[in-house]
């Protein structure tokens, strides 16, 4: 028997089906409303988290005239103190320190140091009294020209200030070495480097590092062959040297340049090339055995050309090798020599040539 259905339980039935359809409708747009809100907050704490506000705060213990916070938008970051100095009644300003201790007699900082900060840090005021009983010692880099060391030192008896030496005095520098202090920057040497006692009736005084570049040296190893370049020697420090243009022999093998390594099969250095020193340095020959024909460009210490000799006795050499060669704006390839900035034996034109046993060329160019 078929069910019977009214026309108003059709239209009841459709009914209910709309308001369920636009229901749906609505808790989906709600949800993809809800992930857009989302995605723009996580994009936003992203944002955040990428640009962290870093902070350098000074506190001037009861002065005034202080620097303003100085602000920065990565971390870590390098900020450079403010050259404003603060000031207070009865006081000298004696710098900036990280921690205030009970004495308050150490400063890390003066105006115009580099600070590094990865978070929001505060800078404390030290200050010295200017009743004439304290003596202030500043030890400065004259490198860097950062305060190294400090001291508040309140006057004996005699009116004498002293400390004695810590081993934070002595700092180092790659490349130089102490020779003592001097009373002015960039002076002469007016202490050793080795002081047990630093003695002033002043009410201030500053010492200032004083270096000497350490000479260096570059040293050539014919790893195996010889005729090395002679060492070469330099005063100052960094300097940069150029590496002279004689050629090392070895029997049975050619030579493809220099490295620091004395296992490298590649060059990273050819004959003219320079060369920067911060410390003594050893370049080592590179080699590569067999009868064969290897061609340099003497400008950019490429090798354009390394090919076996078919005869063990004479290596042929057509003239194909100059289509090879790199080009160089402004100057010409004029032909091949046995080292850089040599003689050309092998001009450019030449069809063919025959090398004995094989051997290293260079590609000399002409402005």
């Amino acid at each position: 028997m078929g069910i019977l259905v009214n026309k108003q339980s059709q239209f009841g039935l459709k009914i209910k089906l709309s308001r369920i359809i636009l229901v749906s409708f609505a808790l989906i747009a709600t949800a993809m409303l809800s992930v857009i809100i989302i995605d723009k907050n996580l994009s936003a704490d992203n944002s955040h988290a990428v640009e962290h506000e870093v902070n350098l705060f000074f506190d001037i213990d009861d002065g005034s005239n202080g620097p303003a916070t100085q602000t920065c938008t990565e971390s870590p970051c390098t900020i450079t103190i403010s050259n404003t100095v603060p000031t207070r009644e009865g006081y000298t300003f004696f710098g900036w320190a990280k921690r205030i201790d009970i004495n308050n007699t150490e400063a890390n900082y003066l105006p115009g140091n580099t600070i590094e900060l990865t978070s929001d840090t505060t800078l404390h005021a030290v200050w010295q009294k200017t009743d004439g009983t304290q003596c202030a010692f500043y030890f400065i880099d004259s490198i860097t020209n950062n305060l190294v060391y400090s001291a508040l030192v309140n006057k004996d008896p005699q009116g004498l200030c002293s400390i004695v030496e810590q081993m934070h005095l002595l700092i180092h520098h790659p490349g130089y070495q102490l020779i003592g202090f001097s009373s002015s920057r960039n002076g002469q040497v007016e202490r050793g480097a080795y002081i047990e006692y630093w003695i002033t009736t002043n009410d201030s005084i500053t010492w200032y590092y004083v270096f000497e570049p350490v000479a260096t040296k570059l040293t050539f190893d014919a790893n195996g062959g010889s005729g090395a370049p002679a060492t070469q020697n330099c005063n100052n420090n960094p300097c940069t040297i150029t590496i002279p243009n004689d050629i090392p022999s070895r029997s049975g093998y050619h030579f493809l340049g220099w490295s620091e390594s004395s296992t490298a099969t590649t060059a990273s250095y050819q004959p003219s090339n320079t060369i920067t020193l911060t410390s003594n340095k050893t370049l080592y020959a590179v080699w590569i055995q067999g009868y064969r024909i290897i061609m340099i460009d003497a400008m950019s210490g490429e090798i354009f050309y390394n090919e076996s000799c078919p005869s063990y006795d004479v290596c042929l050499v057509n003239d194909f090798w100059g289509f090879n060669a790199p080009s160089h704006e402004g100057y010409t390839l004029e032909g091949l020599a046995t080292k850089p900035g040599g003689r050309v034996i092998h001009p450019i034109w030449d069809e063919y040539f025959s090398v004995p046993g094989g051997g290293t060329f260079y590609a000399i160019y002409s402005a």
